[in-house]
């Protein structure tokens, strides 16, 4: 079956087929290199400068704000200016769209900001609440908000907006920096100490457990987490030096990446957690690659300082933003271009053995060659992948999953203990089904059991750093082959690698494939 994705090398033009170029750039020779759109987010009025993006979860829209506090959405296959708000008096901190994308949500700090939710088809306001927010996000299935407040992070409902519950910490010596996606962690920075330095931690509030992530002599300025929750990124005042720990060993982790000439101004993830993006005031943006901290590509193009970035990997897009005299300009990026250029692939990666070998290379560059190759060579290569990753897997289905959880509540003691024991050992694949069983689960007995394989840490075995690199870059590589054998292969990832961070992977792209599908079935807007 031909793909959605190779088409998903083509996906972006798609989205951006239909393009008129706005008369302000048609006089342009020619866009930076990789880039797909290039727009002022101001018209007829002094350049006001871009200091945060984003992208809707359909890739269809993505969001700025100026230094005018105002905050626009613009639609990226017509490549128009959708609506523009005035949202709020204090400096809007965070621009998220809804899962639907028809609302977007500005959050502010200081005395009477909270959050303003708009629609996209024409800025009209549609709910307000909360106080002093930083950031929001969305819970996975879209009922409900987190709002990080100055020692809380609030739960509340959408679209009602209306409380349901609140976790606060305790400390007036402390500041919030940024949040996981389901609000159960929050990054924060203490005060300073007398030897001049800071002290940085992670706050599960979930767990009620604190991190020490360190100390710097640099004040942190920005921190954010990947949506998988393994990766932290950190930002510092007036620091071309930026840091990422890994969450699974954040006391050994803690890596710091040089690449930018000056300041460091804003760092983000890439949806699926396998890029970074790193913005500065050296006019440049850098694209790493998570798995090994090495740098992909250094992207030129901007003029004066770049202060915002986002991505949107359900399109493979990236934005970068600058402010200045002479740009304030959005950039939009293909991202398939940046990773996999338009040229022939070495003749050694003709050899399927030789590619497998460099999935696991520490090196970016000849790991996504490999992947590369394994997209171009379709479904003969995927069973390839296929025999591969057969021997680490277990025997594990959806319904055997849910005849476990039916045998929690069974009359026989022995049936009960067999079956908690063995959805202990499945507890990465089965935690989705886990969760919606508990809410519905009839008796005593089985909701206690199924709390208890939740609160049953998932397993990470022993492995290989380049196992593990090659296992995470063959999910990739199914992922963008998107054919009904890759996705087949990527189910039986999802329930049966015994690595809860490879199955997540595997059953995130799978949700990621449904969506392209889902996009590709609409008819254009």
């Amino acid at each position: 079956m031909q793909l959605l994705f190779r088409s998903l090398k083509t996906l972006a033009i798609l989205v951006l087929a239909s393009a008129v170029v706005p008369e302000s750039f048609a006089q342009e020779e020619e866009l930076p290199a990789f880039a797909t759109w290039r727009f002022e987010t101001t018209e007829g009025t002094e350049p006001a400068g871009v200091y945060r993006l984003s992208f809707s979860p359909d890739g269809r829209l993505v969001a700025t704000r100026d230094r005018r506090n105002m905050v626009a959405v613009f639609d990226l296959s017509a490549q128009k200016k959708l609506c523009e708000v005035e949202s709020h008096e204090a400096w809007v901190t965070c621009v998220t769209f809804s899962p639907d994308s028809r609302f977007f949500l500005c959050c502010a700090r200081g005395p009477g900001a909270g959050v303003r939710a708009y629609s996209t088809a024409n800025g009209q306001l549609e709910v307000e609440f909360g106080e002093d927010v930083l950031q929001t996000s969305f819970s996975s299935d879209g009922t409900h908000v987190y709002c990080l407040s100055e020692q809380e992070v609030e739960t509340r409902a959408w679209p009602s907006g209306e409380l349901v519950t609140k976790q606060a910490w305790q400390s007036d010596r402390e500041t919030r920096l940024g949040m996981t996606s389901d609000g159960s962690s929050v990054v924060r920075v203490s005060g300073v100490r007398s030897d001049r330095q800071v002290e940085m931690s992670l706050n599960n509030l979930a767990e009620r457990s604190i991190v020490n992530l360190g100390s710097s002599e640099r004040v942190p300025k920005a921190a954010v987490i990947s949506e998988n929750r393994l990766w932290l990124a950190m930002a510092f005042h007036r620091d071309e030096v930026f840091s990422i720990w890994d969450l699974r060993d954040p006391h050994n982790s803690r890596v710091n990446l040089r690449r930018h000439e000056s300041t460091v101004q804003s760092v983000c993830f890439s949806d699926d957690s396998r890029f970074l993006l790193s913005t500065g005031w050296d006019n440049n943006a850098v694209l790493w690659d998570v798995l090994t901290g090495e740098e992909l590509k250094l992207l030129e193009g901007h003029t004066e300082h770049v202060n915002a970035c986002a991505f949107s990997t359900i399109n493979m897009l990236l934005a970068t933003g600058a402010s200045g005299r002479s740009d304030n300009s959005v950039i939009v990026r293909d991202l398939n271009k940046i990773l996999f250029p338009d040229e022939t692939l070495p003749a050694e990666f003709s050899s399927f053995e030789f590619a497998w070998q460099e999935l696991g290379s520490e090196f970016p560059q000849p790991a996504l060659r490999a992947v590369d190759a394994i997209v171009s060579n379709g479904d003969v290569w995927v069973e390839k992948v296929a025999a591969q990753m057969n021997d680490y897997l277990v025997e594990a289905s959806h319904d055997e999953i849910a005849r476990l959880i039916e045998l929690l509540d069974s009359p026989v003691y022995r049936d009960r203990e067999t079956a908690t024991n063995k959805l202990m050992e499945m507890r990465a694949a089965a935690e989705d089904q886990l969760r919606a069983a508990a809410s519905v689960a009839e008796t005593t007995e089985a909701r206690v059991r199924i709390q208890f394989v939740l609160r049953h840490p998932p397993t990470r075995p022993q492995m290989e750093p380049r196992l593990e690199r090659r296992m995470h870059r063959s999910v990739f590589a199914l992922e963008l082959a998107a054919t009904e054998s890759a996705a087949a292969l990527l189910e039986k990832i999802s329930l049966g690698h015994p690595s809860v961070d490879i199955a997540r992977d595997a059953a995130d792209s799978l949700k990621r494939l449904q969506l392209r599908r889902q996009l590709a079935e609409q008819p254009a807007p």
